[in-house]
């Protein structure tokens, strides 16, 4: 067992140091395994450097880039070759690059740099976008004639035009990059950037957590663009109830002292009626950031200055639906407690805080509730 796992060890290492460096083969010197130990590293001068691949870019630049120059020493294996492969790679212009070893003469190494361009963009399309979309979109991507697309590019691109119809209300919109052989230019592809917009999301429901002294329907009044969609579904629920019930239920029902409230009421019927035939029921993410604003405005109104909303969460409830929760954390409610007047010489303390007999007052006493404006 000890014996093969130090077997599986020198394989891996081996293995490693080989993807490191390749020797040249079906070369007119070619270098035999004999003459590189990936055991026992070598010093050797560089005698000569090539690279090949080169579409645009400039053969003394690679070379430069990666740090080596003919005469410079270096082993075999190194750190010398790792750290030109990452200079060159780091670039995000190559596709593809490795160092080969074309020839071995005494103590002299000849290499070789093989390596893939990226292509360059000669233009750019889109597809399934209108003519004001397409304007919008080509002032938020970073594309331009001639630019190399690096994978960062192409998925910067992706998302911002993902992120662009998501904040229209379009949750679904799938978008794909499709490139196109320019047949016109060296190494130039065409990008065609394909976007399939899907129906809009429409907001199903929304509710509210952690809020104990407003309720869900008066909170969902103070949303201004944010809306649930259009529902009638209290007969449903009428019969749905009526269909199974039993003796018990109505029993518990009859024996029942417990008050209904006027908040209970409202949520009922809130979750079973919504007619706002006149508004869109889309979620759109600046709107519904402006709309979080109100309701901090709402309880900072009724006395609860530190109210803020701590989380909202977004999941579907169907293939085009979403439901929308919104937690909330009210804090503590606020009074005035004791008003200090100075500078006050044309008016006394009692004319300023006024009174029921003048109209020298702001307004609040000591006990009021506290409205944050």
């Amino acid at each position: 067992m000890k014996k093969l796992l130090i077997i599986t060890l020198f394989l891996i290492v081996s293995n490693n140091l080989f993807a490191q460096i390749r020797m040249g083969q079906n070369r007119r010197f070619p270098v035999t395994s004999n003459e590189i130990s990936y055991s026992t590293p070598k010093e050797y001068e560089i005698g000569g450097i090539k690279v090949n691949g080169l579409e645009t870019l400039n053969e003394n630049a690679i070379i430069s880039l990666a740090g080596l120059a003919v005469g410079d020493k270096i082993k075999i294996p190194g750190d010398d070759i790792t750290s030109a492969l990452k200079s060159i790679w780091g670039q995000g212009i190559i596709a593809d690059v490795s160092i080969n070893v074309e020839r071995i003469e005494e103590d002299k190494i000849f290499l070789e740099i093989n390596l893939t361009e990226r292509p360059r963009l000669t233009r750019f399309t889109f597809q399934g976008v209108n003519k004001t979309q397409e304007g919008e979109l080509k002032d938020k991507i970073t594309l331009f004639r001639g630019r190399v697309l690096t994978d960062a590019i192409l998925k910067n691109t992706e998302l911002t035009v993902k992120r662009y119809f998501i904040d229209k209300g379009f949750l679904n919109a799938n978008v794909k990059l499709e490139q196109e052989r320019d047949t016109l230019a060296r190494n130039s592809v065409k990008l065609n950037v394909i976007v399939d917009r899907n129906p809009k999301v429409k907001i199903n429901r929304i509710t509210f957590s952690g809020n104990e002294t407003f309720g869900d329907y008066r909170l969902r009044k103070k949303l201004k663009s944010t809306k649930e969609r259009v529902r009638f579904t209290l007969i449903r629920d009428w019969v749905n109830r009526l269909y199974n019930l039993d003796k018990a239920t109505v029993k518990s029902f009859i024996d029942s002292s417990e008050d209904v409230s006027i908040r209970n009421v409202r949520t009922y019927l809130s979750d079973h009626v919504k007619l706002n035939f006149l508004t869109a029921s889309k979620f759109i993410k600046s709107d519904f950031e402006k709309d979080k604003e109100l309701i901090i405005d709402f309880y900072n109104q009724h006395g609860y200055r530190d109210a803020k909303i701590v989380d909202d969460t977004l999941y579907r409830s169907g293939p085009n639906k979403i439901n929308l929760n919104i937690t909330v954390e009210e804090g503590r409610k606020y009074y005035f407690r004791d008003i200090l007047w100075t500078g006050n010489y044309v008016y006394s303390f009692g004319k300023l805080q006024g009174n029921s007999t003048n109209h020298y007052h702001i307004g609040c006493r000591r006990g009021n509730m506290y409205q944050g404006q």
